[in-house]
Formats: C-alpha cells, structure tokens, sequence
C-alpha cells in the first residue's frame, strides 16, 4: 500500500531563516527532501506548510514538482496533520520534516512493515543519524492525539502527545539495520554550520543513485568526522 508521508516545512526558522530553499548542488534543500522521500516504496509525499505569505515559495516549489500542498496553522502543526488526514484518508501516516535533506527513504518501507503488523500505533527506528528518521502512526493515533494534546509544545511537536502517554499509545522502537546505525552523525540543518556539513557530504557523495547513506555512514565510522 501507498501511505501518506507529510513533510511540514516553513521558511520562519529561528536558528536558520529562509533554510528550505538555501542550495545545496543546484537545488533548494526541500527539494532534495522531496525527491528522497519519493524513493520509498511505500510513500506518497504531501507538503503541509503555512498560510503565511513567506511560504508562498515552498508552495510553489512544491506544486511545481507534483507535490500535493496543504496550508494551514504556523504554530499549531499538529492540526496541519490532522486536517492532512481528513482530506487524504489512510490507516497510517508518516511524519517527515522538511530539514533533513539526508533523510533514509528506506525507513518509511521498513516501518510500515512494522505497523501493518497490527497492535502498534506509533513506531520509530533507533540508531538512524540525526536527521536520518522518519516516524509512522496509526489514523487513530492521530486524531487521538489532535483531541488529547492540547499542550502548546504538544500542538508544535506532532508526535510528543503519542510519546508521553504510553498508557494510551502503544509505542516501537525498532533498531535501524546496522549499516546505517550511527546516532551521532548530524544530517539535520538547523544551523549554518549544519548546512554546510550538508553541502560537502552532498558533493562528495552524490551520484546517479542520489547520496547513499551506508556509504557516509561508513566513512563516518572509520574517521569519525564527515
């Protein structure tokens, strides 16, 4: 099955303003979120974005890449997801954001194995590189949580509800495979130090099959520095 990954991006980042669309070899960032995201198996990309003038940019590239755009709460992201939900029905959903240009397509097919199982409602891998994950939850799960969570930190950060209350949600953290165990490794960007650790490994690295993570991975573990 097809199931929805929503990758919430803004442009009004505290730390690094404007980081979605800064380059990195000759695209914006989100757009190389994107396109690794749709190397999954399993995954259908939505972008949920804000109704803010500044993102109209982000909208754009979006729509101009195929992309399905939803727009809604800057500060209340987890109603982005939960309307995300009421307009493309599914049993599960994934969460991605839109400042991990490394991100493991892999991971989505690996985690919806783990929730189609049943008896799970939320599920993250351990050991990916910082900026490396995805997460899966159940259609339930969600709309539990965007009834229950009514913390202002709750509402920013999708899954925290799901995370705090294991007495309501049952909750796996499967190891990631071993060739991509490397918790230490930041591939996020949040700074612009982050950014440009981003930019070599992208130089370095990529080729016809995009950047392939074991290879960084493995570098990393042999010189401990990307």
């Amino acid at each position: 099955m097809k199931v929805p990954v929503i990758l919430q991006a803004r442009m009004g980042s505290s730390r690094l303003p404007g980081k979605s669309l800064r380059e990195i070899e000759g695209k914006p960032l989100l757009q190389w979120v994107i396109e690794r995201l749709r190397l999954s198996l399993s995954g259908e990309v939505i972008l949920a974005t804000t109704r803010k003038g500044e993102d109209d940019p982000l909208a754009s590239l979006a729509e101009r890449l195929g992309v399905p755009v939803f727009r809604g709460s800057e500060s209340d992201v987890l109603s982005r997801y939960y309307r995300v939900s009421l307009l493309y029905p599914a049993p599960y959903y994934v969460r991605a954001t839109g400042d991990n240009p490394l991100v493991d397509p892999g991971s989505i097919d690996r985690l919806l194995k783990v929730i189609e199982g049943g008896g799970i409602d939320y599920a993250l891998e351990k050991g990916l590189p910082y900026g490396g994950a995805t997460e899966i939850f159940t259609r339930q799960a969600l709309h539990l949580c965007y009834r229950l969570g009514t913390a202002q930190d709750e509402k920013e950060h999708v899954t925290l509800f799901m995370k705090r209350t294991p007495e309501l949600f049952k909750a796996l953290y499967p190891d990631a495979p071993e060739e991509l165990l490397a918790p230490l490794l930041r591939l996020t960007v949040d700074t612009e130090e982050d950014l440009l650790r981003v930019q070599r490994i992208y130089k370095r690295y990529h080729g016809e099959r995009g950047v392939e993570l074991p290879r960084v991975v493995a570098d990393y573990r042999e010189g401990g520095e990307i």
